[in-house]
């Protein structure tokens, strides 16, 4: 199955959960309907396969720079949302995730990073991953 395959499929955060390929993983973020919720999502973040640069696309992804900067008022709002979010966070942050051979890189403009910077937000979100290097 390729990716667009398996997000379409019914039961498509079972088959992510049996997924060993890093590749794959990220490729998944490619075809993913985010109206579809965090079950996809969730499940890529678990799978031991994913790696640094996954997991900081999908925090973008699901618009965790916005999350990062709402009040705990605005975040218990959409308790999906702040649970994805809190969890990605924090295992990106605690180091969970590997770096062996997916890049990325969140193209942010020097005025966002600095407003992110501002309010917070670790470097790593926004700096290069480059397979093959450690964080």
């Amino acid at each position: 199955m390729n990716a667009e395959e398996i997000v379409h499929s019914e039961k498509a955060a079972q088959i992510v959960v049996g997924l060993s390929d890093p590749h794959l993983l990220h490729a998944l973020l490619d075809h993913y309907n985010w109206d579809d919720g965090f079950e996809v999502p969730l499940a890529i973040a678990n799978n031991p396969a994913c790696e640094l640069a996954t997991a900081i696309r999908l925090f973008w992804l699901s618009d965790g720079g916005s999350w990062f900067q709402m009040s705990n008022q605005e975040r218990a709002k959409a308790p999906d949302h702040d649970a994805f979010c809190t969890a990605l966070f924090g295992r990106i942050t605690a180091g969970s995730y590997s770096v062996a051979t997916v890049s990325y890189v969140e193209e942010l403009s020097k005025v966002a990073q600095y407003k992110y910077e501002k309010s917070g937000l670790p470097s790593l979100f926004w700096q290069p991953v480059e397979s093959g290097t450690e964080t």
